[in-house]
């Protein structure tokens, strides 16, 4: 059997959604969008849904030795297994990750309905399939913010809990370190501009041949550089759209956000420094698309926080039409780049 995109139906709701304002609505349509997704995406067919669904069932009998995914995986799959199916267990990871971006909007921006719409139009279908990975930056993005409010040793843990589920999530531990660095617009802009000359050269591969001299043992490593010139390991270039999106929110950023002080307030330049951290990675790292689009995967949420901090610093009028513009746009990219018809488990 086949269903149509749930993708585009959620994209619909929250586009269309971001143009009310009614008391509550941001609480009432967060939860009503995240129940749906979690009914919606389960019981249809996705990419890597079947090593999943294996793996789950599997973790009963297998041991940690001979498991080849991060230890709080691991256990999170064999302590589950025990009580629910794996569509069960798919419905509960959807509610979790959805809720902690929820969370995260709640705590930064009152623009909720427009940062949900821009999410699910661009990063929400890689999110709901790529379990582990989701797992670990849902708690990766956890991490910083605690970061950020200032509760090292909570976030520290969080971080620590992350790495257990995907050990890429490495990457984002001098992030972590530098969240709260305040640098000026002239300085984030020059580091900007550079990334675009660094990403002419091959780093990524450079990089995994220097961790594999460095670390030979490391089963990591071995697996990263494993995939230098395989269909993994292709470059994925600078003109993609996603990059051109998010270099254009970057730079309307810095040229529109605290544009009368001197700093960035310490949100903003919060944010600015966790978007700084993905886009490095869109960028310098363009050779190895498994590096580039995994990692920066962390942080990438930042710019749908990113969106409504410039849409909140226009004025009245400018923010209406920022409002139509980003609706329409949504919508139609949703439409354009889904995958959809889906086939039902």
């Amino acid at each position: 059997m086949i269903l149509a995109s749930p993708y585009v139906f959620l994209i619909l709701l929250s586009g269309l959604g971001s143009f009310f304002r009614v008391p509550y609505m941001g609480l009432l349509a967060s939860i009503f969008y995240a129940t749906l997704a979690s009914l919606m995406i389960p019981i249809i067919q996705l990419s890597d849904n079947v090593a999943y669904e294996h793996y789950f069932y599997s973790s009963l009998r297998l041991s940690y030795e001979n498991s080849k995914f991060g230890i709080g995986y691991y256990f999170l799959n064999k302590f589950m297994v025990n009580f629910v199916e794996y569509e069960i267990f798919r419905a509960l990871f959807i509610v979790f990750t959805l809720s902690v971006k929820i969370y995260l909007l709640f705590r930064t921006t009152k623009f909720i309905l427009l940062a949900l719409a821009f999410y699910f139009a661009f990063q929400f279908y890689v999110d709901s399939y790529l379990v582990r990975a989701s797992f670990a930056t849902s708690f990766a993005l956890i991490a910083l913010f605690y970061r950020f409010k200032g509760q090292p040793i909570i976030g520290g843990l969080f971080l620590t809990v992350a790495i257990t589920f995907h050990l890429s999530t490495i990457a984002v531990v001098p992030l972590w370190i530098l969240a709260n660095l305040k640098i000026s617009r002239r300085l984030h802009l020059v580091i900007f501009l550079s990334l675009f000359v660094f990403s002419q050269f091959p780093l990524a591969e450079l990089t995994a041949e220097l961790l594999m001299l460095i670390l030979p043992n490391s089963s990591g490593v071995v697996k990263l550089f494993s995939y230098v010139g395989s269909t993994h390991g292709e470059a994925a270039g600078i003109l993609r759209g996603s990059i051109l999106m998010y270099s254009f929110i970057h730079i309307c950023f810095l040229l529109l956000v605290d544009r009368n002080e001197a700093m960035f307030s310490d949100l903003n330049s919060f944010v600015l420094n966790c978007m700084l951290f993905a886009i490095f990675f869109l960028l310098v790292f363009n050779d190895m698309v498994v590096i580039s689009d995994r990692i920066s995967r962390f942080t990438l949420f930042f710019y749908v926080i990113g969106v409504t901090i410039v849409v909140g610093s226009l004025s009245q009028g400018k923010r209406a039409l920022a409002y139509c513009f980003l609706g329409c746009f949504g919508i139609l990219s949703g439409l354009i780049l889904d995958e959809g018809p889906y086939d039902i488990i």
